[in-house]
């Protein structure tokens, strides 16, 4: 096996005059980035992945510029990959987070370190066309083929059978987990229109917002919709960020106040998770608080999932795991002088409702824009 990795080395290395090589690596790992289905066992995305880490190495110089934000992308993945060969965690959930934080170390270096200028419009217009036919595909299987439909006459809660639509997902566990792939989408395509106007893509978010409300998942929508604001107001909230910063937790609270008088049996459930986890931090020993119990395992602590994504990475990853997260998340930002948190804060909205730590399509984009803004000078958006 070591001998056949070693040809496919030597072949790639041979052909390196050929700039489609390294630009290669970028498209497989952003644009092939959403190609889950779960259905089949492995995924595609591991198979493209696997296809950018080989050309990655093969380019791979001895002496390497990292940026402070590839530094927090590896110090993260060593803090799991080694905190974790002493828990007892779930081998899908570990490789799904250290392929997130080597997809967004590999394509920033790939830009960084290789000279390759990538087409923004072209990489994430790629992405789009490769994974639409999959998400449709999804919507009609989950919509035509509903499961759960008895269960919940049973229990006589027709009021919330709209559910049935929400599982039997050929990409992911849940649609709730679709929604996140979609909404990377959508503020992949507001942030290219964001630093170049001429984009015109009025059908595509047609497209990837009808979709989205199809899911039903409503963080998701809600932050959609959020999305749909940021976009709007995006110079006034430029202006006016730190105000808006400052005065963030007491909008939150107010919102959530808010919430809490919904009845909504969704909302309650979301909401009982922090009422448990208050009870089980007073019982839980200060190494699982300090380093996790282990990904994959929070739905032990909690007798079913998280359910949201701080909560899995304070107890999954620890007090240092979650730290480390909104660390990385957090240069990002200040790197960008808030630019991408079009993509950002979208996203840990809808973190609320979503627990999963595998999502290398958001950290493919992350890197991918954050280059951008850290050169913007050297690069030109082109329309496609």
């Amino acid at each position: 096996m070591i001998e056949f990795l070693e040809l496919i080395l030597i072949f790639i290395k041979k052909m390196y005059k050929l700039k489609l090589f390294k630009s290669s690596i970028i498209y497989l790992l952003v644009s092939f980035s959403g190609l889950y289905i779960t259905k089949i066992g492995l995924s595609p995305i591991y198979f493209f992945s696997f296809l950018g880490f080989m050309l990655f190495l093969a380019f791979f110089k001895n002496s390497l510029k990292i940026t402070l934000s590839e530094k927090l992308s590896v110090t993260t993945f060593l803090y799991f990959l080694i905190t974790n060969i002493f828990l007892n965690f779930d081998p899908s959930a570990l490789i799904g987070l250290l392929l997130s934080f080597a997809v967004y170390f590999v394509v920033s270096n790939t830009i960084t370190n290789l000279n390759t200028t990538p087409n923004y419009n072209k990489v994430i217009n790629l992405f789009f066309f490769v994974t639409l036919p999959l998400l449709i595909a999804e919507t009609i299987i989950r919509y035509a083929y509903p499961i759960g439909i008895d269960q919940f006459v049973e229990m006589g809660r027709e009021d919330i059978i709209f559910y049935i639509f929400k599982f039997n997902s050929i990409m992911f566990p849940d649609s709730n987990f679709t929604a996140i792939l979609i909404l990377c989408i959508i503020s992949s395509f507001f942030y290219l229109k964001s630093i170049n106007s001429e984009n015109k893509n009025r059908l595509i978010f047609i497209i990837l917002y009808v979709l989205l409300i199809l899911t039903l998942s409503r963080a998701a929508i809600l932050s959609g919709i959020l999305l749909l604001l940021l976009f709007k107001f995006r110079d006034v909230i430029y202006k006016f960020r730190k105000f808006i910063l400052f005065f963030s937790p007491i909008f939150l609270l107010v919102i959530i106040s808010y919430i809490t008088l919904i009845e909504d049996d969704s909302i309650k459930v979301k909401f009982q998770l922090f009422d448990n986890a208050k009870l089980i931090l007073k019982d839980i020993n200060s190494i699982d608080l300090l380093f996790g119990v282990g990904l994959g395992n929070g739905q032990i602590l909690f007798g079913k999932g998280t359910h949201n994504l701080i909560l899995t990475y304070l107890f999954e990853g620890g007090v240092i795991g979650l730290l480390l997260f909104f660390t990385f998340m957090s240069h990002l930002l200040f790197k960008t002088k808030y630019k991408l948190g079009i993509i950002i804060f979208p996203f840990l909205l809808a973190g609320m409702s979503f627990s999963s730590t595998s999502i290398p399509f958001l950290f493919a984009i992350l890197a991918l824009f954050s280059n951008y803004e850290e050169n913007r000078s050297q690069y030109f958006i082109t329309r496609l």
